[in-house]
């Protein structure tokens, strides 16, 4: 008899792994966990928290977990260092509501030569609904320049638990041709402390280039960036996206680039599932 192979659900295989994890004897520290309660002003047209600000909860609680070890964006900046993000790669099963609450856990996951990681996990009434992987640089605010972990960063110790999504983080393909495009001016609105373009803010414009049709059919199922370079006030962003799939998943590809150099400032892969 011939036997089906079946593709196992990964938000189940984490949380059995989660959970057998999480009921060893010894610590799990540092692991920093935080409620979130979805307010009306950060849900999409569905009433359900967007994906931008999701993502905003990821770095507020990443941002909170690093002052609490000794590494926030304050002691770097004091030593003329600071944090960036180069990747983001985010899995979501569903999205809560307008007025639910979720909880995310996150932790240092690991280093890899000048890369921090940090993992995330998501949770809504206890149920695990997305996974989160990050990758971080410290740079040299004078020099614009990535440097080597400081110590006190790599002193700081990494759980005994598997990775959220275990992503070596290769490089995401290019455009090979143009299905739709828009563009955007950066605000000042738009800017971070480093009086750069906040890491959300491309999200936001990468996913504003994909149809109509896949925004109405179709839900965000996954989403990975990587961060190229740095936008400021003033600039002019060009969004482009190509459609590279309409089977299963409808999944693009995404680029943003400054108008005046066509220098890319990020690029995105993004999946999409039908409702």
């Amino acid at each position: 008899m011939k036997r089906v192979k079946q593709r196992l659900d990964p938000f189940w295989v984490i949380s059995i792994i989660w959970g057998m994890t999480n009921q060893k004897k010894h610590s799990l520290e540092p692991v920093r966990v935080e409620d979130f309660c979805v307010r009306s002003y950060e849900i999409d047209s569905r009433g359900q928290v967007s994906i931008q600000s999701l993502c905003r909860y990821l770095g507020e609680i990443a941002g909170n977990h690093a002052e609490k070890l000794g590494a926030s964006v304050g002691i770097l900046r004091s030593k003329n260092l600071t944090w960036v993000l180069s990747r983001l790669h985010v899995r979501m099963k569903k999205y809560p509501y307008w007025g639910k609450s979720l909880t995310i856990e996150t932790w240092p996951s690991g280093r890899e030569n000048l890369y921090a990681l940090r993992d995330f996990l998501i949770f809504s009434q206890e149920e695990l609904i997305g996974t989160a992987t990050t990758s971080w640089m410290v740079i040299d605010l004078a020099r614009k320049k990535p440097v080597l972990l400081p110590e006190f960063v790599t002193a700081i110790p990494i759980p005994e638990r598997p990775r959220a999504i275990d992503d070596p983080f290769e490089k995401l393909p290019g455009l090979k041709t143009i299905h739709s495009s828009r563009s955007f001016n950066v605000r000042l609105s738009d800017l971070d402390i480093n009086q750069h373009v906040n890491f959300v803010n491309y999200i936001e414009w990468g996913v504003e280039t994909v149809p109509t049709e896949t925004w109405k059919d179709f839900r965000l199922e996954e989403l990975e960036i990587s961060y190229r370079a740095e936008s400021r006030f003033g600039d002019r962003i060009i969004s482009e996206a190509q459609e590279i799939d309409q089977q299963k998943r409808r999944i693009y590809l995404h680029r943003l680039q400054k108008e005046q150099d066509h220098r890319e400032t990020a690029v995105l892969r993004t999946a999409w599932t039908r409702w």
